[in-house]
């Protein structure tokens, strides 16, 4: 992976619930709360929104202009959503967020490859953060907003994939 992206990347790892507040697993190993996971994917979307909407304003051509539209969109709106939920859950009464927000980039206008590893990573962060945190089913709804967020992020990427340009 670029080099570009390694500050992003351990935002990736904290969706998969490797960030402080910290718990101990059964196994002993540290793993971040249910509703933590929730705050930290909620700071992490929003950051990569950032990211591809700087990608959007590079885009080579109209369909790249749109697509990457799209996937900022998505991304900001399931921040939204999941920032909103733990408001709902959690104790703590106000959200601070976390993170670069994607502002720290060398690359802006990166080749296909590029973002098209950056939107499958970003998926798979968002899929292990889900299923490494089975009790996140517990606080009603969150289970459909990852399930949105999988199903038009899977539908992005195959559209992208398919591009030729």
């Amino acid at each position: 992976m670029d080099n570009n992206f390694e500050k992003m990347d351990r935002g990736l790892a904290r969706l998969g619930g490797h960030a402080v507040p910290m718990t101990e697993s059964a196994e002993g190993a540290p793993k971040t709360s249910d509703t933590d996971v929730l705050k930290n994917a909620a700071c992490d979307l929003l950051g990569y929104a950032n990211e591809f909407h700087v990608y959007h304003w590079n885009a080579k051509n109209n369909f790249e202009h749109e697509l990457m539209g799209e996937v900022y969109d998505l991304m900001r709106d399931t921040s939204d959503r999941l920032a909103e939920r733990y408001l709902s859950i959690s104790d703590v009464g106000s959200f601070v967020p976390e993170g670069n927000f994607g502002t720290d980039r060398k690359e802006w206008a990166p080749g296909k490859e590029t973002i098209l590893s950056r939107m499958e990573t970003i998926l798979k962060g968002m899929d292990d953060a889900f299923t490494e945190h089975p009790d996140l089913a517990k606080f009603g709804g969150i289970g459909n907003i990852f399930s949105d967020f999988d199903e038009k992020m899977g539908t992005i990427i195959y559209k992208y994939k398919r591009f030729e340009g």
